[in-house]
């Protein structure tokens, strides 16, 4: 059994008491019983060897849980038998009917799988919501077993009933899936080598940059009468610069001559004598 491409989770087996059951009375004669009729309307009995659990219904129906093979299964379902025989005696408890119900398997396909596109083309047969639950599930129409298929290529199968089904669907499975397989995009290819054509930059124009408006600062106008605007600075009339006006030159005095040394014409015989009469009249301005 070692060499299958499986192994077992699980196996679920069931069989019956033949006799109605009495689950007060179970559990004041077997104190390891557990019963909670509020959450779960079964006995539950825990058994070390095999490690399983045994749910007791009422009707005498009894399933087993926990056993990973079907050699365990079958053991722990005796066992369960053999202690209600013991402890509800003279009630007597039969071992009929015992059938495996539901194994459940996990394999690996060796490969992952595109969920997204499988669940597409199957989607009368899948139900794939990742942001529910990663695995997607898929029922074979050919095949009563349930499978999960994850995106690593775990599988997961629920409810077959032998070995020998679950191999046959773990084979149909494989073909199934094959066109559905994720290439490893880290596997080195070899690349031929690439030489970069010379590029020319092409001229790059500066954009006309606005010159910010700049704001004069406010003047105050003239007071302007009501005979037409104020004229603006550039017509506004300039003034020629005030001059001082010149000042006539004082007129010239023209020297007078020194008077005649005393005694000079007067009878001296040194030259003509002079007549003071034949000097002409100067006016002098005194002021």
């Amino acid at each position: 059994m070692s060499n299958e491409p499986f192994h077992l989770l699980n196996v679920v087996s069931a069989f019956n008491a033949g006799t109605h059951l009495d689950l007060n009375s179970i559990i004041q004669k077997i104190p390891m019983a557990e019963y909670n009729p509020k959450r779960f309307p079964a006995v539950i009995l825990r058994l070390k060897e095999p490690k399983s659990m045994a749910f007791i219904f009422a009707n005498g129906r009894i399933v087993i849980v926990g056993p990973k093979n079907e050699m365990d299964s079958r053991s722990a379902a005796s066992k369960c038998a053999n202690v209600l025989t013991r402890k509800l005696a003279p009630q007597i408890i039969q071992f009929s009917e015992f059938r495996l119900q539901n194994m459940v398997a996990e394999s690996n396909l060796g490969f992952p799988v595109h969920l997204e596109a499988f669940a597409c083309v199957h989607a009368h047969t899948t139900t794939y919501d990742p942001e529910c639950f990663p695995g997607c599930l898929y029922r074979m129409p050919e095949a009563r077993a349930r499978i999960m298929v994850f995106r690593s290529g775990k599988v997961v199968l629920t409810k077959a009933r032998s070995r020998e089904e679950i191999k046959w669907v773990l084979e149909r499975l494989n073909t199934i899936l094959a066109p559905f397989r994720i290439v490893d995009a880290a596997a080195p290819t070899t690349a031929a080598p690439t030489t970069a054509a010379p590029t020319t930059a092409a001229p790059t124009t500066a954009a006309p940059t606005m010159a910010a408006p700049t704001m004069a600062a406010p003047t105050m106008a003239a007071p302007t009468d009501s005979a037409g605007p104020a004229p603006t600075p550039s017509q506004a009339p300039t003034l020629a610069p005030l001059t001082t006006p010149a000042v006539a030159p004082a007129p010239v005095v023209p020297a007078m001559p020194p008077p005649p040394p005393v005694g000079q014409g007067q009878g001296t015989g040194d030259g003509p004598d002079l007549e003071l009469d034949m000097m002409p009249d100067l006016e002098f301005d005194m002021h």
